[in-house]
């Protein structure tokens, strides 16, 4: 009875010491968060990760400027959300709140604005800190790995404001504090040696890999492990990046993948509701014009060339209203589908009135018919042939000469017959003789 009893507890004891020795590492994706902006982008790193690598949980690090409603959007497609608050200081940001985590083992920082291709688990092997050098001899903090200390987090806190900040941010902070970093050695991803207690190593260029390098040289320097999308206004979340910037469509292939009620392709009903205002808007101006026509005395003054200028001026309003009034995270496909239905719906409301409050000569059904049967073969056409161009160079090439085609084709070519150019010097013509007489 005795043995019976003594045998499990000495064996229940003799797992103790390994059950309380083992301490396994807590790993972390993290990013930051600190405008509306780039919610999106962030919901699309954390499906890349998670695709990658469910393993590993992924958090953001978000400041006050973040809505509740985003902040229910993350947490509903399963992103931790951690409220920090902005370290008072010119020269850093709140990335140093992540060296305070030390419930974390290694934390693989990621901005919203890159993307992995790759798992890039191997990184929670790298040393205390780790970042990538591009085009200088300062690291980009767009990907960078840590970990988390609480000596490491103070001595961060009382240098802020003593270090100097190139750019007066955390990237420029963190460059200051870890000045020695280009000097460390390089970490090998591919090796199975312990690297961990490395206290500064560098990263290879393809995990933090520079998308505008690819656009410039034309083609890839490196095989990329993490794209980092850099170019201010050319965000791959921006539906006119695409099809003219090929490198997009990654980061639209992943959002593809993973459409929620809060990712939709299509407007919501606020958005409805301002489209519905923009379309309204030209025939609000047409029915102005036809009140009005019985008061209007005038005649065009121009002679000459000047149909260009009036082409021209004519589309460049209909595609600069057309461009800011269509949202600028829409999925690509059908935000195309509506700037280029805004821009010809202006477009042709513009002549109309025109045509009608200078001419005194609508332009007919059968004239805008042919119009739009010139023109939107034409644009389709071009759209589809950029898209299919898997070279950036030639890509680029072949756009900017489609779209000046498009706009001598819509501007000169096809405004000129809409408003009746020839017809209204001909009506200009006789009134000089006729007051002459």
């Amino acid at each position: 009875m005795v043995r019976s009893v003594v045998g499990p507890f000495l064996a229940l004891l003799a797992t103790l010491p390994i059950v309380s020795g083992a301490s396994p590492e807590k790993k972390l994706f993290a990013s930051t968060l600190s405008s509306e902006e780039h919610v999106l982008p962030a919901r699309i790193l954390g499906h890349a990760l998670h695709e990658l690598d469910p393993t590993v949980p992924f958090a953001v690090f978000y400041t006050e400027e973040i809505s509740g409603t985003s902040l229910e959007e993350l947490e509903a497609e399963g992103v931790k959300t951690i409220r920090v608050d902005r370290v008072e200081a010119p020269s850093s940001s709140f990335q140093i709140r992540m060296w305070s985590h030390t419930e974390y083992t290694a934390i693989v920082h990621i901005d919203p604005d890159a993307l992995p291709l790759v798992d890039v688990s191997e990184l929670f092997r790298c040393g205390a800190f780790c970042a990538s050098f591009r085009h200088s001899d300062k690291f980009n903090s767009g990907v960078f790995v840590l970990r988390p200390d609480q000596k490491v987090y103070k001595d961060l806190l009382s240098k802020i404001g003593a270090l100097n900040s190139y750019d007066g941010g955390d990237q420029g902070f963190l460059n200051s504090y870890f000045a020695e970093l280009k000097l460390a050695p390089m970490f090998d991803g591919n090796s199975t040696q312990d690297q961990t207690s490395a206290r500064l190593l560098r990263l290879p260029a393809e995990y933090n890999f520079d998308v505008g390098v690819y656009y410039l040289e034309g083609r890839m320097l490196l095989e990329p492990r993490v794209l980092h999308f850099t170019m201010g206004l050319l965000k791959p979340w921006r539906w006119w990046t695409l099809p003219f910037l090929d490198l997009s469509f990654k980061w639209t292939d992943i959002r593809s993948s993973h459409m929620t009620r809060h990712n939709l392709p299509y407007l919501t009903t606020w958005q409805w509701i301002v489209q519905l205002f923009f379309f309204a808007i030209p025939s609000l101006l047409k029915r102005y014009v036809l009140h009005r026509q019985g008061e209007i005395l005038k005649r065009p003054t121009y002679v000459g060339e000047d149909y260009r200028r009036l082409g021209l001026g004519i589309l460049g309003i209909s595609v600069v209203v057309a461009f800011f009034s269509t949202p600028s995270h829409l999925y690509h496909s059908m935000a195309w589908l509506l700037f280029g239905l805004k821009t010809l719906y202006y477009d042709m409301s513009l002549v109309q009135a025109y045509s009608i409050h200078f001419i005194r000569r609508p332009v007919t059904k059968f004239e805008q018919f042919k119009f739009l049967l010139l023109v939107v073969p034409f644009s389709l056409i071009l759209w589809f042939l950029v898209y299919a161009i898997t070279a950036p160079h030639p890509r680029f090439f072949i756009a900017l000469l489609g779209t000046a085609l498009w706009t001598w084709l819509v501007a000169v070519r096809n405004h000129r017959q809409l408003t009746y150019y020839e017809y209204g010097k001909r009506e200009i013509r006789y009134r000089q003789v006729e007051r002459q007489d």
